[in-house]
């Protein structure tokens, strides 16, 4: 996660910060942490979390024990939040990136970038994927 978090952080819009294990909350009492985040810098932040209305970006690596809890359950969440873009880094492994549709209310336009290729993702700003840096950072 840390190569991903430095392609969103270099890429960044002035107006966003980009962390990591920070929460979001997602309904009364719910709070989600996702690996990474993107949040508007003026977004209100209170009881360990940010408000879902300022988050642009939501990422997620799935981990044998939270299979369906990122693949299924945290997706439909994130999205019934309003959260505009979800990725999940999972087995192949891949980058799999989505827009939330708003008028459907769930995540589409899915993007999915695999080992060795270079490719624009689903996200709240200008941004290319070198999947040969986000999986091994460091090697040409």
């Amino acid at each position: 996660m840390l190569a991903a978090y430095r392609a969103l952080f270099a890429s960044a819009r002035p107006d966003v910060d980009v962390l990591h294990d920070v929460g979001v909350h997602v309904g009364l009492r719910r709070l989600y942490v996702p690996d990474l985040l993107a949040v508007r810098r003026d977004t209100p932040f209170h009881d360990n979390g940010y408000d879902p209305t300022g988050v642009l970006l939501v990422v997620e690596a799935v981990s044998p024990s939270s299979v369906t809890m990122d693949r299924v359950t945290k997706p439909a969440v994130y999205a019934e939040q309003g959260i505009p873009y979800f990725w999940r880094v999972d087995n192949g492994p891949c980058l799999q990136t989505y827009r939330l549709d708003p008028h459907a209310g769930v995540y589409g336009g899915k993007v999915e970038l695999g080992p060795a290729e270079v490719g624009d993702p689903a996200s709240p700003w200008p941004l290319q994927v070198d999947m040969n840096e986000l999986l091994m950072p460091g090697r040409s």
